[in-house]
């Protein structure tokens, strides 16, 4: 009967008290087992067991980077542990999304998704964007003829808020002319201007001055 040795490799050699050949002493120790003509070769127990699992790690892990095919990679997150990506440094970009060299990108560059794989949120190939019907910045590559474009999903929710800070002392909103040069404006207490003129009077007020 054989005997156990090894603290990092499990391998067997035959007990002092066996009467064995140098060749069965090298079999055990190969094989790991003591009967290595009718028993099963164990995983990472002996040289041939640990060679074993070995090969089949190796054909596992070929085998699914090879079922990535054309989703390059892909991963699951754990509950506990998701997956998150650690810049290296201050300065480093911590993840870089970059068209085809083959030529114009034409497919989205990111897609946020539900379970059902429907896009939540969308950055298209031109840097433009989309979150879930609420907001859209507009491209060449849509359809829309706005820039921007906030759609109120919900009745009881607000289209836009701006939140001053504390001390404010610019402009909570601005309209400018193609120079930047502000032509309508909400100042920091709420006060709307229109080409210089404050709005004090209502709507009537804004026809007027726009005259």
């Amino acid at each position: 009967m054989s005997q156990p040795i090894g603290n990092n490799l499990v391998t067997k050699i035959p007990q002092f008290s066996d009467d064995a050949s140098i060749e069965e002493a090298l079999k055990a120790y190969h094989y790991g087992i003591d009967n290595y003509t009718s028993q099963p070769i164990v995983d990472n127990v002996g040289v041939e067991g640990t060679i074993k699992k070995l090969k089949d790690d190796i054909a596992a892990n070929v085998a699914a980077i090879a079922a990535l095919g054309a989703t390059y990679v892909e991963q699951v997150s754990a509950s506990a542990t998701p997956n998150v990506i650690l810049s290296q440094t201050t300065s480093t970009v911590p993840l870089t999304l970059r068209g085809s060299s083959l030529g114009t990108q034409t497919g989205n560059l990111q897609q946020w998704q539900n379970s059902s794989e429907t896009n939540l949120a969308v950055i298209f190939s031109d840097g433009s964007s989309s979150f879930n019907g609420y907001i859209s910045v507009g491209s060449n590559l849509r359809s829309s003829t706005t820039a921007a474009d906030i759609r109120i999903i919900n009745a009881a929710h607000k289209g836009i808020t701006v939140r001053a800070q504390s001390g404010q002392t610019a402009n909570l909103q601005e309209w400018q002319d193609p120079s930047g040069n502000a032509i309508s404006w909400v100042d920091k207490d709420g006060r709307i201007y229109y080409r210089g003129d404050e709005l004090s009077g209502g709507v009537t007020s804004f026809f007027l001055i726009g005259v």
